[in-house]
């Protein structure tokens, strides 16, 4: 037994000095994503803002309350992005997203989620809701007057993979369980996705290929995927591409039937470009329309529609990590922004982002060297006085 001892000692050294390692390890990453965060509020779009955004029309301010999802660790070694998030009823569904805290357990892919949670603006109390049927991050969701759909998203692995499966949640049966409904066209993350009459438009987005290096100009999609809620059997239809460029990471929302699809993010042989391009898409006719730019490039973002003509559009990144709300008004074709900036700093890519009445809701978000947050933010829209 003596001679096991200076073994078991060394074992036991060994083992001390890797948990300390690792610890280091770990402590090193969050201080460097504390002082990556700290950097890049200090630099800010509302505190940089080049002059072609500053000259734009004033629409009003958004009074915000910073709340946290209570059920995502805090950042910005936690956080979520990626979520589908949507309205249904008047309660807010949460589903899915990337956690870099992990759930708790040692699945290979902890980091996705496959959590779906609802929130009860009344009460403001969260409750969860059954899983997912699987793990997916970097989704999207689209609302009915009755359900929840989560569309694609990507399972983390070795390798990942981007999925085409669609999830279905009726809220009104008991008990609530998801069912899986037809898939989309190509499997993809970082679509663009709404309702739009009786038809959900899916469009853009990226096909992850880890031969790839995940994102290339071989994995970005232009492809426009249509349900017809008339037709559900008929399944997902490919409709006209987006024009121009393939994109992914845009903001998109609906106003009188119309699908409007906002700036974004493509690659080419060069690399990452971000784009400009504000776009329309009438799924009645199957045709695009290319409206007025946006003045900087930016990608990441989310938007929502407003008072049945405004599409308010937060978060996102471009020559800045973007804290300013800008609004685009479908009736005059034009851009406009607020001058309250989101709290409590300037990162919010790839939010989740939904409306109720004259409340904007804003949940986690990306921010730089890997810092992600769990920020649930509540803001009450105050438009100017028209003049």
């Amino acid at each position: 037994m003596s001679r096991c001892i200076p073994l078991l000692l060394f074992l036991a050294s060994s083992a001390t000095a890797l948990s300390q390692s690792v610890d280091v390890k770990a402590q090193r990453m969050e201080a460097k994503e504390r002082a990556a965060q700290v950097s890049g509020i200090d630099r800010v779009l509302s505190r940089e803002m080049p002059e072609a955004l500053r000259a734009l029309p004033v629409f009003g301010e958004i009074i915000w309350k910073v709340k946290a999802l209570p059920f995502i660790a805090e950042g910005p070694h936690g956080g979520i992005s990626g979520a589908g998030m949507v309205v249904v009823r008047g309660k807010i569904y949460l589903a899915g997203g990337f956690i870099p805290a992990g759930d708790g357990t040692d699945d290979l892919a902890h980091r996705t989620s496959r959590w779906a949670h609802v929130f009860d603006p009344a009460t403001e109390t969260w409750t969860q809701l059954p899983d997912l049927p699987a793990r997916r991050e970097y989704t999207r969701a689209i609302a009915t007057d009755d359900a929840v759909y989560v569309l694609g998203g990507f399972t983390q692995g070795k390798p990942g993979k981007p999925s085409a499966e669609v999830y279905r949640l009726d809220v009104t049966k008991s008990p609530l369980q998801w069912e899986t409904v037809s898939p989309l066209s190509v499997p993809r993350t970082h679509m663009a996705a709404d309702k739009a009459g009786h038809h959900l438009i899916v469009a853009g987005g990226n096909e992850y290929d880890l031969a790839a290096k995940g994102y290339s100009a071989t994995t970005i999609r232009s492809v426009v995927d249509v349900l017809d809620l008339t037709r559900p059997g008929d399944g997902w239809q490919q409709r006209r591409a987006i024009p121009g460029m393939p994109r992914g990471w845009c903001a998109s929302a609906v106003v009188k039937d119309q699908f409007y699809m906002l700036g974004g993010v493509t690659w080419t042989s060069k690399g990452r470009e971000r784009l400009v391009e504000n776009l329309r898409y009438d799924p009645t006719t199957d045709e695009w329309k290319r409206l007025a730019d946006f003045p900087m490039p930016i990608s990441g973002w989310e938007a929502v529609a407003f008072q049945d003509r405004y599409v308010i559009a937060v978060g996102g990144a471009g020559l800045k990590w973007n804290d300013v709300a800008f609004v685009y008004d479908t009736q005059e074709d034009r851009w406009l922004r607020c001058t309250s900036p989101l709290p409590p700093g300037g990162f919010f890519n790839d939010p989740g982002v939904c409306l109720i009445g004259d409340t904007i809701y804003v949940a986690g978000g990306e921010g730089g060297g890997g810092s992600h947050f769990n920020h649930f933010l509540i803001g009450k829209i105050r438009p100017r006085a028209a003049r």
